[in-house]
């Protein structure tokens, strides 16, 4: 049996237009349903299945940390790819958050590296202080480059990932990224044990870490909110969002025959390897392991998005058993061509305040 994982939602797109018969498993950041990977989330039907992390939705949560931290800053700037499916959803919540906070957000569109500087040069003349970096591949990719922009230009910036964090960016707030991808795995190996892809229903990630880089915080003048320093390592029960949070007993057997998974992601496969870790954790619950009963064919885009569908299209010709899609659009690429995963809507905060 063939699978395709896909770890973002331009190659989850990608897969879904190559194949709508081999199963697609997918990570994603935003609304399934909204971006048209899937039409129902309790169950997805057809081919795809998989994990959302929901971090577009997470988007207001972070302007409102923003805030506090930096109480003076009436006007917020926004930085988008302007060309991610997820772009306007993301704007149109922020913009909403804003106007609750009675704050002004200015978004600035730069959907390529070179954009960067000039944007953050212009921030730096305007003397702006604060700003909340859209969740985007592109972006993504250049996270290090942006968490140094705005250290250089004293702005304080939250984003999704720990990564910016650690680089020297103010905060990240976003589900688990690594938690995901075990969920990812686990999902795998439930289809290749014979479940359909479209009788699972899509899962959100039950993990959301708030990290804070107390370095950047102290250099940029700012005071972390006590009440943040007495919730540190604290993990508070954030509700059901939508549905029946369920648990699954997973069942490993023995298989036969090797079977074959499609891993496809629009990063590289450097920074990939700690989530890569989590969904081989996840396949080995599952009672799958690498090189022993199941083979991995990975395709890196490398942020290269134009070669999406060259990739997607190339795992269908090697009749791959199912694609996982991972980082940003892949998992609607794929969606034309296999089934995704199921969803959870458990929610977890956990505060970890760190110095970089």
């Amino acid at each position: 049996m063939t699978t395709i994982a896909a770890t973002s939602t331009p190659v989850a797109l990608a897969a879904k237009a190559a194949t709508s018969t081999i199963p697609i498993v997918f990570t994603v950041g935003g609304d399934p349903v909204q971006v048209g990977l899937v039409s129902n989330l309790s169950r997805p039907d057809g081919n795809l299945t998989g994990v959302t992390r929901f971090n577009v939705e997470l988007g207001p949560k972070r302007l409102e940390l923003l805030h506090e931290l930096t109480p003076g800053a009436s006007e917020v700037a926004m930085l988008v790819n302007p060309s991610n499916p997820n772009t306007e959803r993301f704007s149109t919540d922020l913009q909403n958050a804003a106007h609750a906070l009675g704050i002004k957000i200015h978004t600035v569109p730069a959907g390529v590296e070179s954009e960067f500087d000039a944007v953050f040069e212009m921030w730096g003349q305007q003397h702006v202080n604060a700003l909340v970096i859209a969740n985007d591949p592109v972006l993504n990719s250049r996270i290090e480059h942006l968490a140094t922009l705005a250290l250089r230009y004293r702005i304080a910036a939250v984003y999704q990932y720990r990564k910016f964090v650690e680089t020297g960016g103010l905060i990240s707030y976003s589900a688990s990224n690594a938690y995901s991808h075990r969920q990812l795995g686990t999902y795998v190996g439930r289809i290749l044990a014979g479940a359909k892809p479209g009788d699972l229903p899509i899962e959100q990630s039950t993990k959301i870490d708030l990290i804070i880089n107390l370095k950047t915080a102290k250099a940029l003048g700012l005071t972390v909110p006590p009440g943040w320093l007495l919730n540190m390592s604290r993990r508070n029960l954030l509700g059901f969002v939508g549905g029946t949070a369920a648990t699954w007993a997973i069942t490993a057997r023995a298989q036969k025959a090797m079977v074959t998974i499609g891993y496809f992601s629009s990063t590289s496969p450097g920074p990939s390897d700690p989530v890569l870790a989590a969904f081989r954790q996840g396949l080995s619950e599952a009672g799958y392991v690498e090189a022993r009963n199941v083979t991995i064919e990975y395709r890196w885009a490398e942020s290269h998005f134009d070669r999406l569908s060259e990739l997607a299209a190339d795992l269908v010709r090697r009749r791959v058993d199912l694609i996982v899609t991972a980082g940003g659009p892949t998992s609607a690429i794929a969606a034309n061509a296999k089934p995704l995963l199921s969803r959870h809507f458990l929610a977890r905060s956990v505060t970890r305040l760190r110095w970089a």
